[in-house]
């Protein structure tokens, strides 16, 4: 069966794609927003995980999300979470992300925004097997992949 597109005109270009898992069952995958990015393009960003929670600063001053694409390449059941943190010191469990992506094993995240996503302090990250807060347990070297797009 064909991958499924809905696009809704009233919400600035929202796409979301529903993909065939293969037995029958479907799974949204990919939001999107159609719109240009600023003037000059954004930086890039990228980390394939290693054997840690991968925490790092990825912009110590204030910094605009565009767009993040996450690749968890392990087994199905197997989840993996990237946490963003509103801040320029490496984030420890102590600290309280901004943003929380949780992927499913096998599993590709694509999410791009137009107007983009502030973050005034800084941009960090971290990639966790833990969707609670205060926790930032190891995941496997070459477990996820992460890119973000970011001014």
């Amino acid at each position: 069966m064909p991958d499924i597109i809905v696009a809704d005109p009233n919400d600035f270009g929202v796409k979301t794609r529903y993909m065939d898992l293969g037995d029958g069952t479907k799974a949204a995958v990919v939001v999107s927003l159609d719109r240009m990015m600023v003037a000059g393009g954004a930086s890039t960003f990228r980390a394939l995980s290693a054997a840690n929670n991968n925490a790092a600063v990825i912009k110590n001053s204030a910094a605009i999300l565009y767009g993040i694409q996450i690749s968890n390449m392990t087994a199905l059941g197997a989840t993996r979470v990237v946490k963003l943190y509103n801040q320029s010191t490496i984030p420890v469990a102590a600290d309280l992300p901004a943003m929380v992506f949780v992927v499913p094993g096998n599993f590709p995240i694509d999410i791009s925004r137009s107007r983009g996503v502030a973050f005034p302090n800084g941009l960090a990250i971290a990639i966790t097997t833990s969707i609670l807060d205060g926790v930032l347990a190891a995941v496997g070297a070459g477990d996820v992949s992460v890119n973000l797009n970011f001014t």
